[in-house]
């Protein structure tokens, strides 16, 4: 296996113990507003808004990264959160660590 590959698993629960899911965004909602409202609990490294690729409007969910894996329990006791006068309904932790093949390097 690639090493580059082999060091990209080993790194993977760490990122995904920094990473959030965050559901029920309104349709409005930008990755810009999304980054603003979650940067109050910590340094976002990466904000992803998904958006329908044939139309460009927002799916209404989106992923949260932080640098400090701490930041997450900071927004989870924060629930509910309101974002652009809606309440987002799924901030969760997001694990996706299940299902996903890392060859034993994790």
């Amino acid at each position: 296996m690639c090493v580059a590959l082999q060091a990209g698993l080993r790194d993977l629960p760490n990122y995904l113990h920094r990473k959030l899911f965050v559901g029920g965004i309104a349709r409005q909602t930008t990755e810009d507003s999304l980054r603003k409202h979650f940067e109050a609990y910590g340094e976002v490294s990466d904000c992803i808004l998904m958006k329908d690729k044939d139309t460009g409007n927002s799916r209404g969910f989106g992923f949260v990264t932080y640098k400090d894996p701490n930041c997450i329990q900071a927004v989870l006791k924060a629930r509910p959160h309101t974002l652009d006068n809606k309440m987002v309904c799924g901030v969760t932790y997001s694990n996706q660590l299940k299902g996903i093949d890392t060859f034993g390097v994790v």
